[in-house]
Parts: structure tokens; C-alpha cells; sequence
């Protein structure tokens, strides 16, 4: 059971992957009715796991436009100014 468990254990790379799906999963809402102090709970905690696992796709520059850009969607507030 311990070889079958170890062969199938995730790798770095599927790890990864889960990351950047569920990253993009939260980025991609295009809901009003989201509840934004939830949402951004599960963005945070994402871009910190995402820190850990050094994702560059969710660390680098991009990632923070991509956020801004799902904020606006969430709640226009956040960009009024």
C-alpha cells in the first residue's frame, strides 16, 4: 500500500498546476453577488501558497493586473477614485 501510495503521491509540478487552476478559477469570477471579504480571504491565501510553491505564473507582475482586473468585475468601488 506504501508503494502505491508514494507512486501516486503529487509531484511539484502537479502541485503547481492545482495552484494556477484554482488561482485562475478565483481571478475568473465575473459575479457581482460575490461575497468580496471571502473572495479575497481565498485570493490571499492562494497567492501566498502560490509564493511558497514559487508559481511564477501567479507571482510575477501579471498576476496583480489580473487581480485588478477581477476586483473590478467583483466591485467597481475598489477602482473608483
Amino acid at each position: 500500500m506504501l508503494a502505491i501510495k508514494k507512486q501516486f503521491k503529487p509531484t511539484s509540478v502537479a502541485t503547481t498546476r492545482l495552484i494556477v487552476r484554482d488561482w485562475n478559477a478565483l481571478i475568473g469570477v465575473q459575479k457581482h453577488t460575490v461575497d468580496i471579504a471571502a473572495w479575497l480571504v481565498k485570493v490571499e491565501s492562494k497567492y501566498n501558497e502560490a509564493r511558497l510553491f514559487k508559481v511564477p505564473e501567479i507571482t510575477l507582475e501579471t498576476a496583480a493586473y489580473s487581480f485588478l482586473d477581477a476586483i473590478c468585475v467583483i466591485s467597481a468601488e475598489f477602482t473608483a477614485g
